[in-house]
């Protein structure tokens, strides 16, 4: 049964030497890394970075162009005109007044069952629940304007109770 041991592996590796790559892979990579001087072009052809050449200008100025059009037709059409706007006239709206002031509040909590429940955890511990359903109940009354609201709200109340063991 053969078993790896990277340190022997390891070892063996470092005896190893790395044999020479091709001359040609080399040549060629040397070319791309270091172009030879003889490839550049003469002085005399070359453009002189001092020159403004008139396809790099509207290379630029085309989308600029455009884009500034862009710019100033959205400010166009969104600018508001005086001719086509109607004057409005202005007009006063009295302070909005509360629409119920309660002259009157009950509050009442109804207990309407209880109950106790078993569950179980992940690990598997079982847990005991004490489970209380209740009716939350509000009047409000306006005796000057003559109404009443009532609005009754079920809830659900959830306590954890351990067991008692002896």
């Amino acid at each position: 049964m053969n078993q790896f041991d990277p340190e022997l592996f390891e070892a063996e590796l470092r005896e190893l030497k790395p044999s020479r790559a091709p001359s040609e892979f080399i040549e060629k990579m040397e070319e791309r890394l270091c172009p030879s001087t003889t490839q550049l072009p003469p002085r005399a052809n070359r453009p002189s970075p001092k020159v403004i050449h008139i396809p790099n200008i509207w290379r630029w100025l085309v989308p600029a162009s455009a884009l500034a059009a862009a710019v100033v037709a959205i400010l166009f059409l969104r600018a508001p005109t005086q001719s086509a706007r109607p004057q409005q006239t202005q007009t006063s709206v009295a302070p909005a007044t509360p629409a119920l002031e309660a002259d009157n509040v009950e509050m009442a909590q109804q207990l309407v069952a209880s109950f106790d429940a078993v569950g179980h955890l992940p690990s598997g511990e079982p847990v005991r629940f004490r489970c209380r359903e209740w009716i939350d109940e509000i009047n409000l009354k306006d005796s000057q304007q003559g109404v009443a609201v009532q609005q009754r709200t079920p809830r659900l109340e959830i306590v954890s109770v351990n067991f008692e063991t002896y």
